[in-house]
């Protein structure tokens, strides 16, 4: 958890303020219920309607003036 202590003598691997032994799960970091990770890849919906504008954008014939 790069805290500074080597990882041997290190009592909270994960960084929660919390030994290990009083941790339900020792290796994940504590967050409060309303700290959801928001995630960075957009919904499939938003793929699809990107994809489907960027094909009719490369099928739509140029004009030749």
């Amino acid at each position: 958890d790069q805290d500074g202590i080597l990882d041997f003598f290190d009592e909270d691997d994960d960084g929660d303020g919390l030994f290990d032994w009083q941790d339900d799960d020792p290796l994940t970091p504590f967050r409060s219920p309303g700290d959801e990770e928001q995630d960075s890849v957009p919904g499939p919906g938003a793929l699809a309607i990107v994809s489907i504008l960027g094909a009719a954008a490369m099928l739509i014939p140029r004009r030749d003036e």
